[in-house]
C-alpha cells in the first residue's frame, strides 16, 4: 500500500532528507508514512495486530534496521555539516 503524502522532508537549509537528496534510502518518506498513519493505530480483524506495528516489525525490521534504511545512526543521527554536527553536541 502505497499513497503520496505531498510531504517532503527537508533539513534547515531546506535539502530534501529523503527521495531528492542524491542519497539512496531503503525506505521512501510515502513508507514512513503509513507507518504513523492514524488509520494503521488500530488492530487488524481477525489477528488483533496493529497495522503500524506489524509494518514496524515485519517491513521496517525494527528500529536497528530502520535507522540502517535512513543512513543514519542511532547515536549520532542523520550526517551533516561539521556547523550541524557540532550544534548537536
Amino acid at each position: 500500500m502505497s499513497t503520496n503524502t505531498g510531504i517532503e522532508l527537508t533539513n534547515q537549509s531546506g535539502e530534501p532528507l529523503l527521495g531528492k537528496s542524491g542519497k539512496n534510502y531503503k525506505w521512501s518518506s510515502d513508507d514512513l508514512a503509513q507507518m504513523i498513519h492514524l488509520d494503521n493505530k488500530y488492530a487488524e480483524e481477525g489477528s488483533g495486530t496493529i497495522i503500524s506495528s506489524r509494518l514496524f516489525i515485519e517491513k521496517f525490521g525494527g528500529v536497528s534496521s530502520l535507522a540502517a534504511g535512513l543512513n543514519t545512526d542511532l547515536k549520532t543521527g542523520i550526517d551533516g555539516s561539521a556547523v550541524d554536527m557540532k550544534d548537536r553536541i
